[in-house]
């Protein structure tokens, strides 16, 4: 496929995945409500325990798991209702690549849920005491789009190995927990033994978390040219990792014929 063509396939999937999130308003929840809902349960909880400077992580760690959830959800549900529809043999079989349309579905995704950041936000500074501001917009901006550039390429290369699953959002419900303590959202990975530390570290929220808690003005001692390199390098590497996942999984499907068992 040209580069042109590409585009076109990506912008008509993104476009039918945010048609999509209208039309279901269970995705709003997953995307917005539920990100939200922890956000002002932490607020309240650092207010009770005196601890108004530990608000601005509970925002940054509302954006993360909108973001995350968006991504695994979307990839989960995607391929679990095109299987059952019975379409996604014919998506698999058409002339475009499949994955050019997950991928523009799950950046639909990635856009909607990272106003969950934005929402968070707001709602943190009407029910604080203090006043939150961010410290570096710039730093603030563009680590949220190369956080969600980066989780969306982990959201493709799940849903690469999503295909093989029959109940694809129970596995999904399986990976939330764990990315959530392994990027230090639940609390800092520095609590983590040094062989699960290894593995946060190729985790792209753990690095988006980073980036937005600097931004911020909370320092954990990396600069953000490091935490820029570091998204830049995970979003090439799972992009990799998934076309190739895809190929050997598609060339697979066709071998074995098992696409349209539901």
């Amino acid at each position: 496929m040209s580069p042109r063509s590409i585009v076109r396939v990506m912008k008509t999937a993104y476009r039918c995945q945010v048609q999509e999130f209208v039309l279901r308003p269970h995705y709003f929840y997953i995307m917005v409500g539920q990100p939200v809902f922890f956000m002002a349960l932490s607020v309240f909880l650092f207010r009770h325990a005196g601890r108004e400077d530990l608000v601005p992580c509970s925002v940054i760690g509302a954006g993360i798991i909108g973001i995350w959830n968006a991504n695994l959800f979307s990839s989960g549900m995607i391929v679990e209702r095109e299987r059952r529809d019975g379409t996604l043999l014919f998506l698999v079989a058409s002339p475009t690549d499949a994955i050019w349309v997950l991928l523009g579905r799950s950046l639909a995704n990635s856009t909607v849920s990272a106003c969950s950041v934005i929402i968070a936000l707001l709602l943190a500074a009407s029910i604080a005491q203090q006043a939150i501001s961010v410290a570096d917009y710039v730093l603030f901006l563009v680590s949220l789009l190369m956080t969600v550039g980066a989780v969306t390429a982990l959201g493709l290369l799940a849903g690469c190995t999503f295909v093989w699953f029959r109940q694809a959002l129970r596995v999904v419900g399986l990976m939330n927990w764990p990315a959530y303590i392994l990027s230090g959202v639940m609390f800092p990975i520095s609590y983590l033994p040094v062989a699960l530390r290894a593995v946060s570290y190729i985790l792209a929220p753990t690095w988006g978390l980073m980036g937005l808690r600097a931004s911020f003005g909370i320092s954990e001692g990396m600069s953000p040219v490091t935490i820029a390199a570091s998204l830049g390098i995970l979003t090439c590497v799972y992009m990799c990792l998934a076309y190739h996942s895809y190929r050997l999984v598609l060339d697979r499907i066709r071998a074995e014929g098992r696409l349209a068992e539901w």
